[in-house]
């Protein structure tokens, strides 16, 4: 539920990022790493409630019918952070109008994407196929913060 918020902290931020590229010398950089951070932090509380508390949500929620799944949803949270920090940094890339690097990274995140879950789900089920999300959200904020190789891959 918490991703939830993410779309409309970014109509939020999304302008005054704009705006800080074209006033500020640093391009907006440190308030685009400021939002990433922020939306970081929002899921990083929400999960840290989630699991310090997880046997009253089971208990009200899932029920015992499922069994355990405090590893899923820890991975769940994980990946929820993950995803937290990107939204800000492909925010920050709209706001700078990084249009084609932000298409190549979101490419080849999918790429990775598709062959890492398929992967790790076939050996791993769920588990895998969480962490195979989690590996390629992973992957794209990498190539987003190094925007040296996009450069390179467009050559």
């Amino acid at each position: 539920p918490v991703a939830m918020l993410f779309p409309a902290l970014s109509q939020i931020f999304l302008p005054r990022l704009s705006e800080a590229r074209n006033t500020k010398s640093d391009g907006g950089r440190v308030d685009g790493l400021r939002y990433s951070l922020l939306l970081a932090a929002i899921v990083i509380v929400y999960s840290m409630m989630i699991l310090t508390f997880y046997d009253v949500v089971q208990r009200l929620f899932i029920g015992s019918k499922y069994g355990d799944l405090f590893i899923i949803v820890m991975m769940w949270c994980i990946y929820t952070c993950l995803t937290a920090y990107k939204t800000g940094l492909e925010i920050f890339m709209l706001a700078s109008k990084r249009f084609k690097e932000q298409a190549m990274v979101n490419f080849i995140g999918a790429l990775v994407s598709l062959i890492v879950t398929f992967w790790l789900a076939s050996m791993y089920g769920v588990s895998g196929a969480v962490a195979g999300l989690s590996i390629s959200e992973l992957v794209v904020i990498l190539l987003m913060m190094n925007g040296n190789y996009l450069r390179k891959v467009r050559r």
